[in-house]
Formats: structure tokens, C-alpha cells, sequence
């Protein structure tokens, strides 16, 4: 299923290409970008660094108290893009963060349908479903008043990320609610 957004980011909306000078880390080596995850500025991104020709295509800001960031990126091999998701727990480069998605490779940039597809796709082994479990560790009792400040999406190449996540939370929410008056 796929998120109604607006007119801005259609669901078959996609970058002519990831390779025109966006997506690229702005800021030093040690901190991966000008402005810091957390509101606060008390932490910064430090994900391991792009290799040759990798760009970010979205990047997931968790607001927790050390600033969690995920980035979601796309690298040429041949007539090929490969997708990889990395967080800063995996500042070696060596892929052992446990990241399942899909898909992992496509011909050509995705569309905003497939992205998504691909963000609500992210689960980490031994947690689950990202997205999910930090809702549902979040909420508590009080779902009716819980609002979603758990993430911020942003892309330098698609437009309404973070309506989308909104819309899924939304979603979530309600069918809790629902579950939840069901039950008593």
C-alpha cells in the first residue's frame, strides 16, 4: 500500500538519477553532517563514510537520547544500483548491523512507492520492523494521546518522507485504538 502524499511525490515519482551532486555528507569525518539528530545538538551523526561513488538517498532520524541515525544509500555497479542500509553503530563499514530490506538492487532509481516500500521494509534482526517496534515501545497506555516524534525522514531526493511516516503512524495508531476498545 501506498501512502496518498499530495501532488509533490507521486507514487511514481522518481530522480532521474542519484548522481548529480546530491546526497553527499556535508561537514568533517567525525561528524557526518553540518546539523546534529537530536534537537538538543547534543550528539552527532557519525556513520561510516561513503564509499566511491555512494550517495544517501534518505536518511531516518530515531529522537532518542543518543541521536540514533540510519541511512538508506544507492551505489553504482554497473547497470546496476545497490542498495545498503548502515547506521553509526557500524562505523567500520562492515555491514554488521543486522539490516534486512528490500530490495537490495534495482536498474533504475526508485520511485517514491518503491523508497517507502523499502523504508517500511527495514527490520533489524533480533528487534523487527523499525518503524514498529519504536511505536509500540513508545506509546504505552496513553495511544490516544501518543503522537509520532519517534522519526524524522529526510531526502535530497524525495519530496514527503516524512508526511508518508506520518500517515503510517496515523494509521497504526487508529487500528490500536481499535484493537485496543475491541478488546475491552
Amino acid at each position: 500500500m501506498h501512502a496518498k502524499i499530495g501532488p509533490m511525490s507521486p507514487a511514481n515519482a522518481h530522480p532521474v538519477t542519484y548522481w548529480d551532486g546530491r546526497g553527499l555528507f556535508k561537514g568533517d569525518a567525525s561528524c557526518q553532517r553540518v546539523s546534529p539528530a537530536v534537537v538538543q545538538g547534543l550528539v552527532g551523526e557519525y556513520l561510516p563514510a561513503l564509499e566511491d561513488g555512494e550517495v544517501e538517498i534518505v536518511m531516518i532520524g530515531f529522537q532518542s537520547a543518543m541521536g540514533d541515525v540510519t541511512s538508506v544509500r544507492a551505489k553504482k555497479a554497473g547497470h546496476v544500483i545497490l542498495y545498503s542500509v548502515v547506521d553509526e553503530y557500524d562505523s567500520e563499514g562492515e555491514g554488521k548491523t543486522g539490516y534486512k530490506f528490500e530490495p537490495h538492487e534495482s536498474s533504475h532509481p526508485l520511485t517514491f512507492g518503491q523508497i517507502t516500500d523499502l523504508l517500511w521494509s527495514i527490520e533489524i534482526a533480533d528487534y523487527g520492523p523499525i518503524f514498529l517496534k519504536a511505536w509500540e515501545g513508545g506509546c504505552g497506555d496513553d495511544i490516544e494521546d501518543y503522537e509520532q516524534d519517534a522519526y524524522v525522514l529526510s531526502s535530497d531526493f524525495y519530496e514527503g518522507l516524512q508526511g508518508w511516516v506520518d500517515q503510517r503512524f496515523d494509521e497504526w495508531k487508529k487500528q490500536k485504538i481499535q484493537e485496543r476498545r475491541r478488546k475491552n
